[in-house]
């Protein structure tokens, strides 16, 4: 399962220990990095390289955090500190259908997230002695939000359809109605939902 987690670059200056015990718990959890952003840059080469390279970095940056978020199984967050960057990543690993893990230290309450009503949304009070046993948690249940079931209503004639159809194709009523779908995504791709 792939995993990108991303926390305020401006939170390392005092938090960069506690954010690599947060990578180094999620790969002994098993779990594949995407990213190591924050381990692999210091706070003055980041903001250094949207400085220097300008507009073209800034549109890398983008795509590269937002192509993160797209192929990870689950994000997760670390937002004891504000920021503005994070609250949009959120929003966007929601918008996703992502499950969204946001982490705070006790006494960094952010408010505004607490607040949010979102199926996907997982949020933890963490610290750095219940740190391994809380991403755990929380993994396991951001897991459980990964694929939901629903239930349907269809005619009579429908169902022997789709009964006969899945007994032909020698495949579950399930797989012959995600197939469908999936095949209509991949005829509407350039539409954006």
């Amino acid at each position: 399962m792939k995993i990108y987690f991303m926390a305020p670059m401006r939170g390392k200056v005092t938090s960069e220990e506690y954010f690599k015990k947060i990578y180094d718990a999620i790969e002994k959890l098993g779990y594949t990095l995407l990213d190591k952003y924050l381990l692999k840059n210091s706070m003055a080469d980041h903001y250094k390289r949207f400085e220097e390279r300008g507009d073209e970095y800034y549109h890398e940056f983008y795509e590269k955090t937002i192509s993160y978020i797209k192929q990870a199984d689950i994000n997760i967050f670390e937002c004891s500190s504000p920021s503005l960057g994070l609250g949009y990543q959120i929003e966007k690993s929601l918008q996703f259908n992502k499950p969204t893990i946001v982490l705070y230290l006790e006494g960094h309450v952010p408010h505004f997230l607490v607040g949010v009503d979102e199926d996907k949304l997982v949020i933890k009070v963490i610290n750095e002695k219940n740190l391994l046993e809380t991403l755990t948690s929380a993994i396991n249940e951001a897991r459980n939000k990964a694929d939901k079931r629903f239930n349907f209503f269809i005619s009579p004639a429908l169902l022997t359809y789709l009964e006969n159809e899945s007994r032909n194709q020698n495949i579950t009523k399930s797989t012959f109605i995600r197939s469908l779908i999936l095949e209509h995504k991949r005829k509407n791709a350039k539409k954006s939902y």
